[in-house]
């Protein structure tokens, strides 16, 4: 059974190790160590943004990164903006991801209007998960690499 629970900046150690192993599976190409990383969860959960950890038999197997967002078309609307989303790997494709999106969405953004993620285009997988949760594809942005 999947369980949830608020993380808090004193949790940035672990989940600077986790959105290392993150960065590494999704192919993105952020140089940060993970001593970096849990600077920047830390410095990021003590602001607006939240986290949410998603457990496991007590065991902590992922995390969610988010912020809420007042719409630009409508100041009452608020939507969720999820900026990392992870589940170990060995916990993969066997409904995890599904189940503790599920959780953490009716527990924590009950309120949200609309959720937006964004993926890197090169992480099939990745897209084909959100696409399984009902997401479908709003933009695309480009980038040139100059060198």
């Amino acid at each position: 059974m999947i369980e949830t629970a608020k993380a808090r900046p004193e949790d940035s150690t672990i989940l600077g190790q986790m959105n290392k192993h993150l960065i590494e599976d999704e192919g993105h190409r952020n140089p940060m160590s993970v001593e970096e990383l849990k600077v920047r969860m830390e410095n990021w959960l003590r602001s607006d943004w939240e986290a949410v950890f998603i457990n496991k038999e007590n065991a902590r197997i992922g995390y969610a990164l988010y912020q809420w967002r007042t719409e630009p078309f409508d100041l009452r609307e608020r939507s969720v903006y999820l900026r990392q989303f992870f589940v170990s790997r060995s916990h993969r494709r066997k409904g995890v991801g599904t189940q503790a999106f599920n959780a953490i969405k009716d527990a924590f953004w009950a309120d949200a209007k609309r959720i937006e993620a964004e993926v890197l285009t090169k992480n099939k997988e990745a897209t084909a998960f959100w696409h399984s949760l009902g997401f479908v594809d709003y933009s695309l942005s480009l980038k040139l690499t100059l060198e």
